[in-house]
């Protein structure tokens, strides 16, 4: 890796006379004195991973002292999935043309505490060059006890929070989208999927709300391993759930239609010791351009599964 390395110096001071030696060495105890002051955990490595600097800072992080990893390697610090892949991680950042490891500002990530625990940190990584070697400087930020950050707030915004589905809100709008561009003839046709799951409130009487909550989650669960990666879903509310399929036919969608509905109701849930049998009413709407308003379209699928009620439930039916 040495050669590689002499390769991505910035700047050689060469055969450097024996003053501007000096000069580096005290600007070395300087950096090391400002960084033992500094709030955030900050270390220095070389290429190869040797910790060159470790502030106080980052004892506190690590719990680790000093004296355990100066000279050490700095995958002593990182949990087993990035300590197995560093050099993969030093051979990328040598074949790019980046000075920064992480060029889109800081990122988050979890390290690994001494005591076995972890911690939520924001990472910022950069390429220094000093005294004809190159290194890198980690500083991390502690975020575990901050606020909620912009993003939070928005998955706050846009997803149920007991099962990690999009929201109500967020479908409305998708749909909204949708509907544009159907009426603009831009895409093929797009499909919603409502879908009730029977005899929940049964469940909920008898078994009480925690059980509900239960059922709840195990189907939300089932709903994101059936989903294509290019659909969405949604909780709508209680135990009315939608699937939003892009791209499709009126066939194609009565398909996935019945495919959702063997994949969700084909294993029971499990509830302190006892077994829920899980079986839904789905109905499918067709969103090809001819519907007027967004009501209409949730109307459509709503009334598709009243009618699979009207049946008897635990079936699909799709709308003509």
């Amino acid at each position: 890796m040495g050669d590689q390395n002499q390769t991505r110096l910035k700047s050689g001071l060469g055969d450097k006379p024996e003053s501007l030696r000096q000069d580096l060495d005290e600007s070395k105890d300087r950096l090391k004195t400002l960084l033992k002051s500094v709030s955030d955990a900050v270390i220095i490595a070389d290429i190869d991973g040797t910790i060159e600097t470790y502030n106080n800072a980052a004892q506190t992080l690590f719990g680790f002292s000093a004296d355990e990893v100066l000279g050490k390697s700095v995958t002593k610090l990182m949990t087993p999935f990035d300590a197995g892949r560093f050099d993969k991680y030093v051979e990328r950042f040598l074949k790019s043309d980046s000075t920064e490891i992480i060029s889109h500002g800081p990122k988050e990530v979890v390290v690994g505490h001494k005591d076995g625990s972890s911690t939520l940190v924001e990472l910022t990584l950069a390429e220094l060059a000093n005294d004809n070697k190159c290194l890198f400087m980690a500083v991390m930020k502690d975020i575990n006890d901050r606020g909620p950050s912009l993003e939070d707030i928005h998955k706050i915004a846009d997803h149920d929070p007991l099962t990690g589905l999009y929201n109500y809100n967020y479908l409305k709008m998708e749909l909204g989208r949708v509907m544009e561009r159907r009426k603009r003839r831009e895409g093929k046709p797009s499909a919603l999927l409502y879908i009730n799951i029977d005899r929940f409130k049964f469940i909920n009487d008898t078994m009480g709300l925690d059980a509900g909550d239960s059922v709840l989650v195990a189907f939300g669960k089932k709903i994101k391993q059936r989903l294509r990666g290019s659909d969405m879903a949604a909780r709508l509310s209680g135990d009315e759930f939608a699937v939003l399929i892009y791209n499709t036919t009126e066939a194609l969608a009565e398909y996935t239609g019945n495919e959702f509905h063997k994949f969700v109701t084909k294993d029971l849930v499990e509830y302190e010791g006892k077994k829920i049998t899980l079986h839904c009413s789905i109905g499918i709407t067709l969103i090809d351009g001819k519907t007027d308003t967004l009501g209409d379209v949730l109307n459509n699928a709503m009334d598709a599964c009243k009618r699979a009620k009207n049946l008897g439930g635990n079936c699909v039916m799709i709308r003509q």
